[in-house]
């Protein structure tokens, strides 16, 4: 094919036509893929891996306002006019008017022309729930790119089965890779990016467990029982499931833990009682069974947090 087309090769705007003018069969195309994948159970039991890529937008960084570029671009303008106003009274007070005072005046008219503009699209960024504005691509947004560079772009978000290599799904997004990890990274005290990521690299949406107890008992946060002469004694943690996850959740639980001294939320009040019977260890751990606890809640259900959704009985 390559020698029938003597190397010829679209450019970039071919492409760009090309993609806008048969956009809904491209997407059918990749739809029809993905059920092909799964019909010969290519994705069963897959794990994939999760990542973003910054595709750089038509619209220029000096079409894209913050409130604070917007604000500061009101400023210039208003200073502008001031100096302009001031050398026309000059010249009006020494009774000069030649080219130059025309000149100015008509600079002095576009210049208003471009605060109003400019006030419109302040009040604009303002009201916008992202508080950015891209004239030329509305969907696109000022990002952080390769070596702290920033570039108006988009960010696409694409998960690729790491078996076979073939892209599971993909979603076009319009914040910063940190912005597209579970709520969980954000939301549950003692849970950051690195123990979100390894909660989802692990168990998934956990629908696989009918409740938050047996997730937790699958990482191991449960006590080992041992039955004699009819009676149950209750022993270290099982250590079961994945060591790494269990090591980063007790690590975040230590640091609720060590926090919750003379907080009144209800996880602290719970904390706190609990130590007065027991000794950090066996409360940090508690508090590392709890956090897995609400993490299988948000992810199964697909919910905030909500501090009074889970039971604090201890």
């Amino acid at each position: 094919m390559m020698w029938l087309l003597e190397r010829l090769t679209p450019d970039f705007k071919t492409i760009a036509d090309f993609r806008k003018d048969n956009g809904k069969g491209i997407k059918n195309a990749c739809r029809q893929f993905v059920e092909l994948c799964r019909q010969m159970n290519m994705f069963t039991d897959a794990v994939v891996a999760i990542d973003g890529s910054k595709f750089k937008a038509v619209n220029a960084k000096k079409n894209n306002f913050t409130p604070q570029k917007a604000k500061d671009h009101i400023a210039r303008i208003e200073s502008s006019i001031s100096d302009y106003l001031a050398k026309l009274d000059s010249a009006d007070a020494n009774d000069k008017s030649d080219k130059g005072t025309a000149l100015m005046k008509d600079k002095l008219a576009w210049l208003k022309n471009r605060l109003s503009e400019l006030q419109e699209i302040e009040k604009a960024v303002n009201a916008h729930p992202d508080k950015q504005l891209s004239l030329t691509d509305p969907d696109s947004r000022l990002m952080k790119t390769d070596n702290m560079n920033r570039q108006v772009c988009y960010n696409v978000q694409t998960a690729v089965d790491t078996k076979h290599h073939l892209i599971v799904s993909h979603d076009i997004t319009m914040s910063t890779d940190m912005g597209q990890l579970s709520p969980i990274a954000t939301q549950v005290q003692g849970v950051g990016p690195l123990i979100a990521t390894a909660i989802l690299a692990t168990v998934g949406d956990g629908k696989q467990y009918r409740k938050g107890r047996n997730m937790a008992a699958a990482i191991g946060l449960t006590p080992r029982q041992h039955s004699s002469g009819g009676k149950d004694k209750l022993l270290g943690i099982s250590k079961r499931g994945d060591s790494y996850l269990r090591y980063l959740l007790i690590h975040g639980a230590r640091s609720v833990v060590v926090r919750s001294k003379g907080k009144d939320d209800r996880l602290s009040r719970w904390i706190n009682n609990l130590m007065v019977r027991r000794n950090i260890n066996v409360v940090t751990v508690a508090v590392a069974n709890k956090l897995a606890r609400m993490a299988w809640v948000m992810l199964s259900k697909g919910v905030d947090y909500d501090p009074d959704y889970c039971s604090m009985k201890s």
